[in-house]
Parts: C-alpha cells; sequence; structure tokens
C-alpha cells in the first residue's frame, strides 16, 4: 500500500512539474497586487468586456475585501453585463465601505448613486431613479463617472426626463427639453409685457374699429408696441386722479389687479379695454397717465382651494390654452416672482402658486408659460424627443 501511494504521489508531482515546464519562474513571482488588479478591471470595463472586468474585480476582492473601489468595480460591471441585483448588491456595498477611503469616499457615493438610477431606471422604478439623479447632480451639477465620461450629467438628465415622462410628470419631462436648448413642434411660449401709457381717451359711440361700429363709449389706451391680441388682460397702473373727487372710485378699478379684457386691438400702438358710463366717460378726461404703464396680465387667481393652506391660490391662463409649464408668476410689472409654483395641471389651463401677498379671487397675475392646443400631439412629439436625445 505504502508503495501504491508513493507511485501516485510521484505522478502527480511529475504531473504539475511537467504543467508548468515552461514557467520556471513560476515559483518565485510574486502574486499580482490589488493596485494591478483594479486596473486590470476597469481597463477591461473600459474595453466592454465586462466578464473579464468582474474576474479581475472578484479577484482584488479577494486582495483586499474592505476597500470600496472593488464592489464599485463589481457593481458598475455587473450591471452592463445586465446582472442587475448582483449588480445592486455590489454598489450598496460599495455605499457601506465608501468611508473607508477617505478622499474618494464622496465620488464613491456619488458613483454608486449614478449607477443606482440606472439601474431604477430599467427595473421601472422611475421615481427612486429620478431621486438618484437628484441627489448626484445637487452634489455635482458637472458630474462625470471616472470610468465612462458617456456617464455624465446629460446622461443622468435622460434618465430623469425618461422617469419623468413614465411617470405621467410630463412638465417636468418637457423642462428637461427646453434645459438641452432644444423644442417641440406646437409649443408656444406665452411671455407678461408691458410699458409706457402716453395717452388716452374715451372713444365716441359711432367711432369704427375695423368693421364693427361701436355702440358705447370705450376706454382707449395708447400704448405704443404692446403685443396685445383680441382678449387678452391689460392692467394699468400709475394712473393719477386730475383733481377731482369724483374720479376716485374710477381710477381705483381701472388700476386694481382684476384689470380688463382688451376688447378690440385698434392698432400696434392703441387698443380697447372697456365700455364707460356716460358719468364715467365724463370724468375720464380729467385722469393724468404721467408715469402710468400697461402691463399684459396673463393669468387670473381663482379661488383659494384651501381656507387652511394661506397663501396657496389657484392661477388659470385663458381658456382654451392647454398647459405645459410655468416659468414664472408675479404681480403686474413686479421685478420678479415672489411665488413658488407648487403644483401644474398640465393639458387644462389651471395651476398652483404659494406665497405673499396672497391674492385676491379676480386678481389679475403676470405669467411666463408653456401651452399648446393639441395636448395629444404634444404628448406624441415629446416621447419621441425623449427616447430620441
Amino acid at each position: 500500500m505504502k508503495i501504491f501511494l508513493s507511485v501516485i504521489l510521484a505522478a502527480l508531482m511529475i504531473g504539475c512539474a511537467n504543467e508548468f515546464s515552461d514557467n520556471a519562474d513560476y515559483l518565485t513571482e510574486a502574486p499580482e497586487s490589488y493596485d494591478d488588479l483594479m486596473l486590470q478591471g476597469w481597463t477591461a470595463f473600459e474595453n466592454e468586456d465586462y466578464d473579464a472586468a468582474i474576474t479581475a474585480f472578484s479577484v482584488a476582492a479577494e486582495r483586499n475585501a474592505t476597500l470600496p473601489g472593488v464592489y464599485l468595480g463589481l457593481g458598475w460591471a455587473n450591471i452592463r453585463a445586465l446582472n442587475l441585483e448582483e449588480g445592486r448588491i455590489y454598489l450598496g456595498s460599495a455605499s457601506a465601505f465608501a468611508f473607508l477611503d477617505s478622499v474618494n469616499s464622496e465620488t464613491i457615493t456619488r458613483d454608486v448613486k449614478a449607477g443606482l438610477a440606472g439601474i431604477a431606471l430599467a427595473e421601472h422604478n422611475y421615481e427612486d431613479a429620478v431621486s438618484y439623479v437628484d441627489e448626484v447632480l445637487a452634489e455635482d451639477a458637472s458630474y462625470v463617472f471616472t470610468y465612462d465620461s458617456g456617464v455624465d450629467a446629460d446622461a443622468l438628465k435622460r434618465i430623469r426626463m425618461l422617469s419623468s415622462f413614465y411617470l405621467g410628470e410630463y412638465t417636468a419631462a418637457f423642462n428637461e427639453v427646453m434645459d438641452k436648448g432644444l423644442s417641440l413642434p406646437n409649443v408656444l411660449h406665452e411671455m407678461p409685457a408691458g410699458g409706457d401709457v402716453t395717452a388716452f381717451a374715451v372713444a365716441d359711440s359711432g367711432t369704427t374699429v375695423g368693421s364693427e361700429e361701436l355702440k358705447s363709449a370705450w376706454l382707449k389706451v395708447s400704448a405704443p408696441g404692446h403685443s396685445l391680441s383680441l382678449g387678452d388682460y391689460v392692467v394699468l397702473t400709475g394712473l393719477t386722479d386730475g383733481g377731482d373727487a369724483s374720479l376716485t372710485d374710477l381710477v381705483g378699478k381701472i388700476t386694481s389687479g382684476a384689470g380688463f379684457a382688451v376688447q378690440h386691438v385698434v392698432d400696434t400702438d392703441s387698443f380697447l379695454l372697456t365700455s364707460l358710463s356716460n358719468a364715467e366717460k365724463a370724468l375720464v378726461t380729467s385722469l393724468s397717465a404721467t408715469g402710468s404703464e400697461f402691463h399684459e396680465g396673463t393669468g387670473l387667481v381663482a379661488e383659494t382651494t384651501d381656507a387652511d393652506l394661506v397663501g396657496r391660490i389657484d392661477v388659470n391662463i385663458y381658456a382654451g390654452r392647454q398647459l405645459i409649464a410655468v416659468n414664472t408668476v408675479a404681480q403686474p410689472g413686479g421685478s420678479g416672482s415672489n411665488y413658488e409654483i407648487t403644483e401644474i395641471n398640465a393639458g387644462n389651463t389651471q395651476f398652483q402658486v404659494f406665497g405673499n401677498p396672497v391674492f385676491t379671487a379676480g386678481h389679475r397675475v403676470s405669467v411666463d408659460y408653456y401651452y399648446t392646443d393639441n395636448f395629444g400631439e404634444f404628448l406624441s412629439n415629446l416621447v419621441d424627443m425623449v427616447n430620441n436625445i
């Protein structure tokens, strides 16, 4: 028996000697280091050889199982190999061990979240995808993944764009398109405008505007360069009482936030606002337009939806316009928006803002917004744009 075992051991040794006979330095070479294996892994990753990358990173993990970089490599390589669950697990380990690499911990954490955003999109977890993208870009608006420059801020925004669309958050998806400087057909931009009122008068009954003869006294405003169309709204500000105390109520009426609908556009320098009574007509000539302005209000405040939410206000745009996005809301002639846009009812005419001072119902406000007259066509164009950027 001892002789038989000796023969087997001798044979195995000879076999081993023959196997490695062409590499006499094998037993004297140092094993590959962690750093060498990590370099091999990322080189394979960049060359799209993800199986080789996984192998290299796995061996590197045997050298040092506590450094986060190896798990980052395993996570991303598995994502690219479409092993999403393994990718998620390894990225979780990279996140857990990130603090052990004090120099690169923040970068590793962002790279982990970028990878998780891609996994979430692939698995249709759109809310998670948006959340991960938001976190990465909040920390680094110019984010670029070290080992693949194609994974950058623009790529993450595309993930957010796609996710927003499939969540039905069409305004957010549209804003991503606009952020890229792109445009969609059949999308119109309405911006509030204004200018100085140089003069105004009351047009007498019998005055002809186009083919229509006016039947009553109308307030005619001279406003060079206005961009109003028939049916738009205007708010006059800065008008002063010419000295007759009885004009106070009239001045208050035509300078209030409620404003007037433009009944007729006479030409590029004047428009007609509303009819006046004979008594008002007689008083209007005492009003002074010095230093006054017109502001083209584009939103009408509706009733506050909840009395307990002080400052939360519903605003409507013109009927027939289907809302896409709202940029700003302000008092007519205001220097800017003091109001947070909290909800947009895309495809309809209403949105909600929060801020102070609280507008009263019927108040006219200046709104910068995008709209369409065919929301179905807009969605079709949007999804084509989102999928082909």
